[in-house]
C-alpha cells in the first residue's frame, strides 16, 4: 500500500492490526532513502475519525505548550489517516521484572510512567486506552514512552482525565507486586487512595509514588541491633571486657577492705549523714524524756 501525506510517499510494509472500524499499519518512507519508520491510523469510520479528531483539535487548544505526537493527518481516499512515529515493541508488562532492574531504577520507571502519561501530548480519550492496552514501551535504558499500536476498535471518547488517573494507578499496584513487602506501603496508599476516588489528576499519583515509593523498608530493632554489632563487634567485645575488668577489681577492694577495717568505706558515699545524725540526736532527746520521767 501506498500513502500520500502531501509532504511524504509512504509504503506500508506490514499490518500491525485489522480491526473493524480502522488498522494499524507500518510504513517506510518511499520517496528518500533514510529508512524512517512510521505508523499509521487508517480509520474507516467516519464518526470515529471526527471524535479522534476534536480530541486532538481540544488538547492542543486546552495545552499548547504540549507537543502532540501526531505527526500529520491525511485522507487516503475515504479513509482518514494519522501518522505517529514507530517504535519497535517493548511492552512494559513484560519487561518491567525485578531480576532485570534494581529498586532504584524500578522506581525512576515507575515515576517515568507517570511523567510519560502527563507529557504523551495524547488526549483522555486515547491516553486512556493506551494504558488499559499496554501501549507503553520500556527502553533498554529504563526510559519509559509510548508506542502507537492500539486496537483503536476500543475507543471510547467519552473516557476523561479521572479515567486515565485510575487506569494509570492500577499500572503502578501492578508494578508494585513485584516490590513484595518492599512496596507494601506505597501498594497500600495508592489502593486506599483510588479506592475512595482521590486521584483526579496525575500530578497527585506522582507525588504519592515518589514519596511512598522511595521509603526503604523498615528494618526491626533486632536486625539493626545486629547489624550495629556485627560492624563494630571488635570495639564493642573490648568496651565489656573493660567493664568485666573494672569491677572485678572494685569487688576484690571492697572485700579487701571488709577484712581489714570491718567496713567499706565507698558505701559512705551513698549514706546520707545529715538523716543518720537527727535520727541519732531524735534517738538521745527521747531516751533523756524517758529518764527524767521516770526519776519523777
Amino acid at each position: 500500500m501506498i500513502l500520500e501525506t502531501g509532504t511524504m510517499r509512504l509504503a506500508g510494509i506490514r499490518w500491525v492490526r485489522r480491526g473493524v472500524r480502522a488498522d494499524i499499519l507500518v510504513c517506510v518512507r518511499a520517496d528518500c532513502q533514510d529508512n524512517h519508520y512510521y505508523t499509521v491510523w487508517v480509520i474507516r469510520d467516519p464518526g470515529m475519525a471526527r471524535s479522534i479528531l476534536e480530541d486532538f483539535w481540544q488538547w492542543q487548544k486546552e495545552r499548547p505548550e504540549t507537543e502532540a505526537p501526531c505527526l500529520a493527518c491525511f485522507f487516503q481516499g475515504p479513509r482518514m489517516c494519522f501518522l505517529f512515529p514507530y517504535f519497535q515493541e517493548r511492552p512494559l508488562s513484560r519487561f518491567y521484572r525485578r531480576e532485570i532492574w534494581n529498586a532504584d531504577i524500578r522506581q525512576k520507571i515507575r515515576l517515568g510512567l507517570i511523567a510519560e502519561c502527563m507529557a504523551s501530548g495524547l488526549p483522555d480519550s486515547l491516553l486512556y486506552l493506551f494504558l488499559v492496552q499496554d501501549q507503553i514501551r520500556l527502553e533498554a535504558d529504563g526510559s519509559v514512552h509510548m508506542q502507537y499500536t492500539p486496537d483503536l476498535d476500543d475507543y471510547d471518547p467519552r473516557r476523561g482525565r479521572r479515567d486515565c488517573c485510575e487506569a494509570c494507578a492500577d499500572k503502578i499496584l501492578s508494578m508494585l507486586e513485584e516490590e513484595g513487602k518492599a512496596g507494601l506501603f506505597c501498594r497500600m496508599l495508592v489502593r486506599r487512595r483510588l479506592e475512595r476516588g482521590r486521584y483526579s489528576e496525575l500530578d497527585q499519583l506522582y507525588q504519592d509514588v515518589r514519596i511512598a515509593g522511595s521509603r526503604p523498608p523498615a528494618a526491626g530493632i533486632r536486625k539493626r541491633a545486629l547489624t550495629v554489632f556485627g560492624r563494630h563487634r571488635g570495639s564493642l567485645t573490648r568496651i565489656v571486657m573493660a567493664c568485666c575488668l573494672l569491677l572485678m577489681g572494685a569487688a576484690v577492694l571492697m572485700a579487701v577492705s571488709w577484712i581489714i577495717w570491718g567496713e567499706i568505706p565507698l558505701l559512705r558515699l551513698f549514706t546520707h549523714s545529715f538523716q543518720t545524725r537527727s535520727c541519732w540526736r531524735l534517738m538521745r532527746i527521747w531516751c533523756r524524756q524517758s529518764m527524767t520521767r521516770r526519776v519523777r
